[in-house]
């Protein structure tokens, strides 16, 4: 007994075809690397994004990596980040 293999689903604007909705993986803290800036925002909103708490040493090596960071960030402007522990 041979039974027959069920047809694929028709799907149409009607009856479209079933959605997975993914989430995106987490993202760790600031490591060392490259961040690109996902939206415009102020120097205050990139810094509590990026570190929880930043030591004065660490600020100021993060200013010479990225000199021409001013008060307000563009969209896809490239921060330079270094590990923190690393003098």
């Amino acid at each position: 007994m041979c039974t027959k293999p069920k047809p694929p689903p028709q799907y149409t604007f009607e009856n479209p075809p079933p959605r997975h909705q993914y989430s995106p993986e987490p993202v760790p803290l600031a490591g060392p690397g490259f961040y690109v800036v996902p939206y415009s925002m102020n120097a205050k909103e990139m810094f509590d994004t990026l570190f929880e708490d930043i030591p004065n040493s660490a600020l100021l090596k993060f200013s010479d990596l990225n000199p021409d960071l001013d008060g307000f960030i563009k969209a896809g402007t490239l921060i330079i980040l270094s590990d923190l522990r690393v003098s």
